[in-house]
């Protein structure tokens, strides 16, 4: 089964932890298939290792392919950016150093 990801799928299953795997799964073997409205997008639903795949793809007959429109896992939450997770470790690694020095003020 071939498949397209657009731009937004591909930020999407990134920062969602899906893996390639996981949507052939969901379009190939749903455990729900919902036709989305006029326009020809499904939505695929697999629950795979504890986890509430859903995709939504438009297969284009040309191509005999599936696009990938988007997919995330209900109940789970986006992980950060990779800039908001630089600033939470510097932050932390400040929280650390601040820790020490007022440790090391208390030592007399």
């Amino acid at each position: 089964m071939k498949i397209i990801f657009t731009k937004h799928a591909l930020a999407r299953v990134d920062k969602r932890e899906i893996t390639e795997a996981d949507i052939r799964l969901a379009i190939s073997h749903p455990d729900d298939r919902m036709l989305m409205g006029p326009d020809g997008q499904y939505k695929f639903i697999r629950k795979r290792n504890g986890r509430n795949f859903q995709v939504v793809a438009k297969h284009l007959d040309k191509e005999d392919a599936w696009l990938i429109i988007s997919a995330w896992v209900r109940g789970e939450d986006d992980k950060p950016g990779m800039f908001v997770r630089v600033l939470k470790l510097i932050w932390s690694l400040f929280g650390i150093v601040i820790g020490l020095k007022s440790k090391k003020g208390k030592r007399k």
